[in-house]
């Protein structure tokens, strides 16, 4: 549950999983004393003020599990483990025993059954506990399921242990009378592969056909039920021979009396208690299709009655309809049926093997998925800020799809003909008519239903036939390695009433095979609609078309190994319902095919391609530059130059099969160019004094009459909740931001929303519902807005200078960009246009205001990058503008090094543009200001600007904000966003000297020492095999006096590198040595200092010990304590009987200062006494005499 919270958190989906629904799932899957626990913290929780959460939830299950884990908790597992094995589950705590739960009452039901731990199914991880039970394993073909019992190594047999079916003990379980293998009736081959229908649920809704599906049967009757009343009624009833007494579910306690259907002996039920619903389906009632086939049942009849409930429950209080009159039985685990005075009930396993015994599955896809999509989809937008375009750049799968495409093409009877991009040359395909029929006849219930749709979809599918889209298939049982039949399924258009469109289902899968799935969707071969769409407002004079069923009019290759058996379909004859199918196959691309886009944009490329020799190169470049899809939008300077391109590209598009119709124009003249049949319905027999209507240019509201772009609102009454208000943000489509800044401060409450983690259905707080119908208030504002198709005024002469300005700016709300086309004429009129602009919002993690700034530049630079490829129009001069002096200083600083966010975005930045293209505006003119800080849709006044740009571009260039480049301060060092250097220096850890830094007594690193000299001696030895005792109990003088030696090696090896070198050459230390003065010697590997000791008659000389050493201060406070904590000079002269330690009275003083344990181990002195001297001490007087006189008397 943590990784899945953990995972969960990161995708941002963890707002779906703490739906309540979601959580009480969970919650029933714990034990019950667990649940009764979670109740109380729930309920907690709730009275704090908020939901419970899947947070909440893994907390305490955390907690559960490593109380349980605990020592005490383990031992009370154990103790449970020896009641249960000692005593059952009568001795078990109460908190532990799991309840019974029945779903209908009965009279004198007390049942205390022994409730044991189930061993799980390995196939569902369920409690069917074994496969020839799971419902999962039965689900699988049989190819899976022999997969499924090699894999885990099972007997096929028994389906159980890892035995072979040759060694299995228990008897042979197929009971089909005609084989002689060993092994499972699961594993029986009841049908040839060729007519496998198996068939997996695909998307949408699919069907499949179980060709081997088992069901076991109970002991449902149909029977005739009486009331004391009289009033009867017939219904299936289950003879259940452990229920202790009878139920209904209808009335409370009631007599009855029951008969067979076409028998006349009543059985009476007396006291038959009422619940609200049998758990019972008669699915698990056996009917006669399913028992024709045994011989030994074949003559039984079950009668069939009007209902599919099972209204009553007979249990063993009335044994005068439980007693058997009649058995009859197979062998092994075939059903066995058994007459009562009630009729025939048949029990057992059922087996159908008819392929009319079809399983439909519906599959419909979360709607919280769905909505997570759309979400995303509202997210992602026609580029990326961090990424470079890479429209151009080819999978490998394209540029297989595109080969395929190039020597397959051929043209034949004015179309193009094109082989299916299949992944595999050598591919086969299952037939999968069964599936093909499941789905006709969910058409044709819907059909049934709507007699309008169903005349609308038989007229499409009869032009299908008559166009020569499509064609009967005369070899139905045709051997196609490729035969695929498709579902199809309507799709109407609200703005197109009276119109349908059959979409077929290539994704529908079956046997977890789709027609997409093996082929390539081939490379993306439309225009940008961005750039279809500026390239639209370029001329005054507008052309829209479009091409009728475009993807039809590529066929598909008849040779390409029988590609249209792979199209094949089913369909009614002239649509009548009552008929039997017909099989059908298309004979080109299709709407639902993933490859259809590619294929059909492929085709008209190639037509502009091959034929333009016969036209000028202004049409063949039209076609390349102007089509999205199947829309045509197209403008040019003048009506002649329209009326020339409007015939030429009829001409040129005919050539390839296309046929372009739905003409209209802004102009008139125009209009009445092209012939009235190619024209829209809403221009035709048009008066002089009509206006011309509005039209959908790519889903942008033109205005053809007055050639403007307008804004339409449609709200829908929608719930204040996160689903609802997304629904109605994500509706307003705006490909070029013209009102993005409007629709910022909507994202932004939802964003808001996500924060708060909300459900999708969950009551949005109160001042987000205010927020909200304040902004949803103000939203019809926009329909008053309109923006001037065309760049040029219509009184605007020929261009003499055209400049791109750039904005860009950002806040804590969002960032944001907007580009500008200011056109200079003859006369020098200026006008100034909004071609494209972004409103994003800022990420829910934190930002600085420079960084977010720095995007909105980034954003700048990708809208100059669009407009560079697809604006037609020449431009002088390009010029960024922002207010950040700060994102100006990163740009112009050239020697600093940034850190990685910062770095990346200059380096786009730098690839984009040029330093001197970027300038200083202040906030008041800068138009992105609106677009990152969003404004309200009724604000006409920061509209205008947003939508006309400054007022200075309607100016000299003189009057524009001054330029400061000179004066910009350069990036200090104290900048956050400059990258700091860091040295990192590696070092080899000593373990000698780790250990010689451990301890903190001389003695203690001394005995520790010598307990490692003896280990690694006896490791030795035995690596050398050689037989020596070890040596035992406490350590030996010998052995502390080699760990001492060990230990001052080491330390002077430290220390004194370059003496030990010196010494061991027999040549004198440096002069500069510390230990120069000292004479030293070398002796046995320890430096000593001879000095002027060597007339002495000492055995040895003492060792020099450093000053700045850890070991050298645990020995003089070795000696200082063995002293008894005595002055400076005793100590010193003391350790220097055997160390002669360099600066040792400054090394005591300073050691020693820091010891509090000397301090409080020194004499105390009582200064508060006086000294009293000895008279012996005080002076002799002069005068001697006089004293030796006094002395003798």
């Amino acid at each position: 549950m943590q990784k899945c919270e953990i995972t969960l958190s990161q995708l941002g989906f963890i707002s779906d999983i703490d739906n309540s629904d979601n959580l009480r799932k969970i919650v029933k899957r714990l034990p019950m004393h667990l649940r009764v626990k979670w109740v109380d913290i729930a309920h907690s929780i709730t009275e704090s003020g908020r939901e419970p959460r899947f947070t909440d939830l893994t907390k305490f299950i955390d907690q559960k599990s490593r109380i349980a884990a605990s020592m005490y908790g383990l031992d009370l597992t154990k103790e449970r483990a020896d009641i249960k094995g000692s005593s059952g589950m009568r001795n078990k705590p109460h908190d532990y025993v799991r309840e019974k739960v029945s779903t209908y009452a009965t009279n004198n039901l007390h049942t205390s059954e022994n409730v044991k731990h189930e061993q799980k199914c390995i196939c569902c991880n369920g409690t069917c506990r074994y496969i020839e039970f799971c419902s999962k394993f039965k689900s699988m073909n049989l190819a899976d399921r022999l997969k499924f019992v090699s894999r885990n190594k099972l007997c096929y047999n028994c389906l159980k242990g890892k035995h072979f079916a040759n060694s299995c003990r228990k008897p042979k379980s197929c009971t089909v009378s005609d084989c002689n293998v060993k092994h499972n009736l699961l594993l029986h081959s009841w049908v040839k592969p060729e007519s496998d229908n198996t068939a997996s649920p695909s998307v949408n809704c699919a069907a499949t056909d179980s060709s081997l599906f088992i069901r076991n049967c109970l002991g449902i009757i149909p029977v005739l039920v009486r009331g004391g009343d009289g009033n009867s009624c017939q219904t299936y009833a289950l003879l259940d021979d452990v229920s202790s007494s009878g139920s209904t579910i209808h009335g409370q306690e009631v007599d009855l009396q029951v008969r067979p259907i076409d028998g006349n002996e009543d059985v009476s039920l007396q006291k038959v208690w009422s619940v609200k619903k049998l758990p019972i389906s008669t699915r698990s009632a056996a009917e006669n299709v399913d028992i024709r086939k045994l011989a030994y049942l074949a003559d039984i009849d079950i009668p069939k009655i009007d209902t599919n409930d099972v209204m009553l429950l007979i249990g063993t209080d009335s044994p005068e309809a439980q007693i058997p009159l009649e058995v009859r039985s197979g062998t092994g685990k075939q059903p066995f049926a058994i007459r009562s005075r009630l009729g025939w009930a048949i029990r057992g396993p059922i087996i159908n093997t008819s392929s009319s015994n079809v399983i439909n599955v519906h599959f419909e896809e979360s709607r919280d998925v769905l909505l997570q999509r759309q979400l995303e989809r509202m997210w992602t937008t026609d580029f990326n800020d961090n990424k470079s375009d890479d429209k151009n750049l080819m999978s490998v799968e394209d540029k297989q799809a595109l080969d395929i495409m190039e020597s397959s093409i051929t043209y034949e009877d004015g179309h193009y003909k094109l082989g299916l991009p299949w992944r595999d040359k050598n591919i086969s395909l299952t037939n999968n008519i069964a599936m093909a029929q499941a789905r006709l006849q969910q058409l044709k219930r819907k059909l049934e239903r709507d007699d309008t749709l169903h005349k609308m979809y038989t007229t499409t599918v009869n032009e299908y036939i008559e166009k020569g889209y499509a064609k009967e298939v005369s070899n139905i049982d045709s051997e196609s390695k490729r035969m695929w039949y498709l579902p199809h399924h309507p799709v109407t258009n609200v703005n197109k009433p009276g119109k349908v469109r059959v979409v077929f289902d290539c994704a529908a899968k079956y046997q977890g095979i789709s027609l997409n799935s093996k082929l390539l969707q081939g490379p993306d071969l439309m225009n940008s609609l961005v750039g279809v769409l500026i390239r639209f407002r370029q001329g005054q004079i507008a052309l829209a078309a479009d091409i009728e069923a475009m993807f039809h009019q590529v066929r598909v290759q008849e040779e390409d190994c029988d590609a249209c058996d792979a199209l094949r379909f089913l369909w009614w004859p002239n649509g009548d319902l009552n008929q039997k199918p017909r099989s059908y196959c298309m004979q080109v691309h299709l709407f639902g095919a993933t490859s259809s886009p590619s294929c059909a944009g492929y085709a008209l490329k190639r037509t502009a391609r091959d034929n333009s020799h016969l036209f000028d190169l202004e049409v063949s470049t039209t076609v390349e530059k102007i089509f999205y899809v199947d829309d045509c939008l197209k403008s040019v300077s003048s009506e002649q130059e329209a009326i020339k391109l409007a015939i030429d590209l009829q001409s040129l598009m005919k050539m390839g099969g296309f046929r372009l119709t739905k003409w209209l124009s802004n102009s008139r003249d125009v209009l009445k160019a092209i012939p009235e049949s190619e024209l829209a319905p809403a221009v035709v027999n048009l008066s002089p004094g009509d206006v011309l209507p509005n039209d959908k240019a790519l889903g942008v509201i033109w205005d053809v009459n007055e050639d403007k772009i307008r804004f339409k609102v449609k709200l829908t009454d929608k719930p204040l909740t996160r689903r609802g208000i997304l629904s109605i943000v994500s509706s307003i489509f705006d490909p070029l931001g013209l009102v993005s800044p409007v629709t910022l401060r909507a994202k932004a409450i939802v964003q808001n929303l996500c924060r708060l983690k909300l459900g999708w259905d969950e009551q949005i707080p109160q001042h987000y519902c205010d927020e909200w119908k304040n902004w949803l208030t103000s939203l019809p504002c926009i329909e008053s807005l309109s923006v001037n198709r065309c760049f040029r005024p219509k009184e605007f002469q020929h261009i003499k200078n055209a400049q791109l300005h750039l904005f860009s700016d950002g806040s804590e709300l969002g960032y944001g960009a907007c580009a500008y086309l200011r056109l200079v004429d003859g006369n020098d009129k200026i006008t100034c246009s909004l071609i494209i602009g972004k409103a994003r919002l800022a990420p829910i993690k934190q930002m600085s205001i420079p960084r977010l700034e720095l995007s909105g530049a980034v954003t700048a630079c990708r809208l100059y990058q669009i407009l560079n490829d697809e604006l037609e129009i020449k431009i002088d001069n390009v010029t960024f503008w922002t207010d950040s002096t700060i994102v100006l200083g990163y740009i112009r600083n050239t020697s600093r090094r940034f850190k990685t966010f910062v770095a990346n975005r200059l380096s786009i930045i730098h690839n984009t543009t040029s330093l001197d293209q970027w300038r200083h505006v202040d906030s008041p003119s800068n138009p992105a200001d609106i677009a990152s800080r969003g404004i309200d849709a009724c604000d006409s006044k920061k509209l205008n600007i947003w939508l006309n740009g400054p007022n200075f571009l309607l100016e000299d260039s003189r009057y524009w904000p001054q330029d400061l480049r000179n004066e910009l301060q350069e990036v200090t060092e104290n900048d956050t966003e400059l990258k700091k250097e860091v040295a990192i220096h590696a070092m080899t850890n000593n373990t000698t000297d780790y250990l010689m830094n451990y301890f903190s007594d001389w003695t203690k690193l001394l005995r520790a020492t010598a307990w490692l000299i003896r280990f690694k001696f006896y490791c030795r030895q035995r690596y050398l095999n050689h037989q020596v005792q070890c040596r035992t109990g406490d350590l030996t003088l010998s052995e502390l006096k080699i760990a001492t030696n060990v230990i001052l090696v080491n330390v002077q090896s430290t220390c004194f590198k370059d003496e030990i070198i010196k010494l061991k050459k027999d040549t004198p230390v440096k002069k500069d040595s510390r230990i120069a003065s000292l004479n030293p010697v070398l002796d046995n590997e320890l430096i000593r200092a001879k000095g002027r000791l060597s007339t002495s008659n000492l055995d040895e000389y003492p060792i020099i010990l450093p000053d700045n050493h850890h070991v050298t201060s645990l020995i003089v406070r070795f000696y200082h304590e063995n002293q008894g904590h005595v002055g400076r000079q005793q100590v010193l002269a003391a350790t220097r009987m055997k160390y002669w330690i360099l600066k040792g009275p400054s090394l005591y003083v300073i050691r020693l200062a820091d010891q509090s344990s000397s301090s409080r181990s020194g004499p105390h002195l009582n200064h508060g006494v006086v000294f009293i001297r000895f008279s012996t001490l005080y002076k002799p007087t002069r005068c001697t005499k006089k004293d030796v006189q006094r002395q003798w008397n």
